[in-house]
């Protein structure tokens, strides 16, 4: 039994599951079964210690009860003029929307019994605290609590800040209005945005993914742990994306400073552009497609260094270092490095090939 056959058989054994539900468990599992073939096990292997898909899904129904029957919706809206929305949840997902017109409001179907909600203002400020009355320990990142769940319905004509925390859930937002602030912080979930402006856009999350389309503004930091992040289309001034253990896929930025950092992750850039142009990992390999910019360091260990870069070597001082393996980089050495080269590629790597081309 191949590891698709097995999470289709788990999950119709769960059934009824919200899409949510459904990708959420999926990716879980995912990742389990990425962690026992990175132990050296086979796939066979690792599905064998789950037993079948039948076991398991009842395995995981006896940890995992249902929650009770969701309540209506409640809308919360501030009493006065409000720049900052404060908003902080335990086990919610939270999807920011946009609407036409409007107050900033808050969307939630509360519980009285389990869940407890604190508003205030102050300063222009909007605080909104959801936690729950009892924990529930275990939750399978939120599962069995599937509805909890957080709409920011976010008017048009709100340009201020919006403060975003939750635990064990993910965060949407998508087509949001020009912000002067975006941050976001999720724990052992996803972070997913498409379509927005921002002046400031922080993002952080542990053992989850953060994903980032369509994004313009000044500055961009997305950090998580044990998570892949992937950019695309993004324009900004500079961006910083770094996680652990995990990889980084950007394609179609532009800025004037680009850092990508892992550990034990590959980084893969295409079709960017910046001025100066970070990418940094061990480990893993550094992949490049028709990136451009004027100082491009790229450092690795153990992992390839390999792509094409877009502009002319001549304009380039050019520093190719590895161990081990293969360059096609001229060295400090070479006739190549022109005096006047104003461009710096540096390529340094040990115990891994650098085949880098120019075009």
């Amino acid at each position: 039994m191949t590891r698709q056959q097995f999470l289709q058989e788990f999950l119709y054994a769960l059934e009824p599951l919200s899409p949510e539900e459904r990708q959420q468990i999926s990716d879980y599992y995912e990742e389990l079964i990425c962690d026992g073939l990175e132990q050296g096990l086979t796939e066979e292997e690792v599905l064998a210690r789950f037993g079948s898909p039948q076991e398991e899904a009842a395995r995981f129904r006896a940890e995992n009860p249902v929650s009770p029957t969701p309540q209506e919706p409640s809308l919360y809206t501030p009493r006065g003029e409000i720049h900052t929305l404060d908003l902080s949840s335990q086990c919610a997902s939270i999807s920011l929307i946009p609407v036409e017109s409007g107050p900033l409001c808050v969307s939630f179907a509360s519980n009285p019994q389990r869940d407890l909600v604190e508003t205030s203002e102050e300063g222009g400020v909007w605080t909104f605290r959801h936690t729950l009355r009892r924990k529930r320990l275990r939750h399978f990142f939120g599962f069995g609590l599937s509805n909890l769940k957080i709409q920011v319905r976010v008017p048009c004509s709100f340009h201020g800040t919006l403060l975003i925390a939750t635990s064990n859930a993910a965060v949407t937002g998508e087509g949001l209005p020009s912000l002067e602030r975006l941050a976001i912080h999720s724990t052992n979930d996803s972070i997913r945005l498409n379509t927005l402006e921002a002046s400031t856009c922080n993002l952080e999350t542990s053992n989850a993914s953060i994903r980032v389309q369509n994004y313009s503004g000044q500055t961009l930091q997305a950090k998580s742990s044990n998570g892949t992040l992937e950019g695309e289309t993004i324009r900004c001034y500079g961006h910083h994306w770094e996680t652990s253990n995990a990889a980084i896929r950007l394609t179609d930025a532009q800025s004037l400073s680009l850092t990508a950092a892992t550990s034990n992750g590959r980084i893969t850039a295409c079709a960017c552009e910046a001025r100066e142009f970070n990418l940094v990992s061990s480990n893993a390999s550094l992949v490049l497609d028709n990136i451009a910019g004027d100082q491009l360091t790229l450092c690795t260990s153990n992992g390839s260094i390999t792509g094409t870069v877009r502009g002319n070597p001549q304009e380039y001082h050019i520093e190719g270092r590895t161990s081990n393996a293969s360059c096609n980089l001229p060295s400090d050495s070479c006739p190549l490095q022109n005096v006047g080269a104003n461009k710096l590629l540096s390529a340094i790597t040990s115990n891994g090939k650098i085949h880098v081309d120019f075009v």
